[in-house]
């Protein structure tokens, strides 16, 4: 919103104009630009991987198939991979933890075994949280 004084011949203030404007769409890009230079961050330090809700396509940074111990040729662009490297034990708890993440909106944290390319299992903190579209659905 802007405001502009009217002022008469001798400089009194006698109004305003007040000129507003949507800008939901601009604020939307801004937090989601936000969301993925924080992810882009964190994907240096930690390994990241994206999940495309709408094709089911899953995308793994090389620093997530670093600290996995997995060249980018051995892992598939989707959740099978993921699935077949969570420790059995733990995977109860950790797709509870996806399905509240989307149910509730709010990030989760756990920790967990996943098998690394040697096969052995080794324990990583898991963080999850789900970026939404402006229809206010998960992607």
């Amino acid at each position: 919103m802007s405001l502009t004084p009217l002022t008469d011949e001798w400089g009194e203030v006698i109004g305003a104009i007040h000129v507003v404007r949507d800008v939901t769409e601009l604020h939307q890009a801004r937090v989601l630009a936000a969301q993925q230079h924080a992810l882009t961050i964190a994907a240096t330090l930690d390994g990241l991987w994206q999940w495309n809700l709408a094709t089911d396509e899953v995308k793994y940074s090389d620093r997530c198939l670093e600290l996995l111990g997995y060249g980018r040729d051995q892992v598939p662009e989707s959740l099978d991979f993921l699935k077949a490297v969570l420790h059995p034990d733990d995977a109860d708890d950790d797709w509870t933890a996806v399905d509240q993440t989307l149910k509730h909106k709010t990030p989760h944290s756990l920790e967990c075994r996943l098998l690394v390319g040697s096969g052995e299992p080794r324990w990583f903190l898991t963080r999850g949280q789900v970026l939404w579209d402006a229809d206010n659905r998960p992607t």
